[in-house]
């Protein structure tokens, strides 16, 4: 249950440069997330928690490389 608030947050901290782009951002990975969860869910029928897991992981893997000092 904390991956799904935690890494959203951790992933939208390395990108955002503002407190208000944070909180945006933060709630927008995880919207987004927990659609494409459902969906790869639906499609490809998986457990929905898993592959949100996997989803907003990857997009936290990809915000490393665009890291905000």
């Amino acid at each position: 249950m904390g991956s799904l608030i935690i890494i959203p947050a951790a992933t939208s901290r390395n990108i955002a440069t503002s407190m208000n782009s944070y909180l945006a951002l933060s709630a927008a990975i995880g919207m987004l997330g927990a659609a494409l969860g459902i969906l790869g869910a639906v499609f490809y029928h998986l457990p929905p928690g898993p592959t949100f897991i996997l989803i907003v992981g990857a997009l936290f893997l990809v915000s490393v490389f665009f890291r905000k000092n």
